[in-house]
């Protein structure tokens, strides 16, 4: 298991009545009629007396994180007759060809203006932006750029009003929900 220290993240798992990693866990609590209460001590305890069973995976270290390069290929909202599909469905779907992309778990979504801009956004990047090499980091920070300088127009099929600009992060949570978009 990766150390807090190597990637600077902390990890908080949920189990339900398994000491599988008392032995490797800073902080243990455990939930009683819905009321926390901190058990460290004593399941530090139960460690030193239970040898663990778990089996070890992954070695010592996390290993690198490799950045996500989408493919633009896999990124198409058209139909079978070759007509592109970006329709907003409330504030919680992009339909996107034949697929959905499922946004209601994006909370800071306020506006369906906002969602049928994402989906041209992420129809725009997939043909000017993203080759297979560039990341969505680096994607992100060129849109951010472009709307910046050229406005949210640019990205708009037919510069038609309603539509109102989101933030990179929301972009980017539609992105890596767009089902079977592939990611190098």
């Amino acid at each position: 298991m990766a150390s807090e220290e190597e990637r600077g993240v902390s990890s908080i798992l949920v189990m339900g009545g398994s000491g599988d990693y008392f032995d490797v866990a800073d902080n243990v609590i455990q939930m009683k009629n819905y009321l926390p209460k901190d058990v460290t001590d004593r399941a530090g305890e139960i460690a030193e007396r239970y040898e663990s069973k778990r089996k070890r995976e992954g070695g010592e270290e996390f290993g690198d994180i490799k950045d996500r390069k989408p493919v633009p290929e896999s990124i198409d909202p058209r139909k079978k007759s070759g007509k592109v599909k970006i329709k907003a469905r409330g504030m919680d779907t992009i339909q996107f060809g034949y697929k959905n992309i499922d946004l209601s778990k994006i909370h800071q979504i306020t506006e369906r203006p906002q969602v049928r801009l994402i989906g041209d956004i992420i129809f725009y990047a997939a043909k000017n932006i993203f080759d297979g090499d560039t990341t969505i980091e680096e994607g992100m920070e060129k849109i951010e750029e472009l709307m910046r300088e050229k406005g949210i127009h640019e990205f708009t099929p037919s510069n038609a009003g309603n539509y109102t600009s989101p933030r990179k992060y929301e972009i980017a949570a539609a992105l890596n929900r767009l089902r079977f978009s592939s990611c190098e």
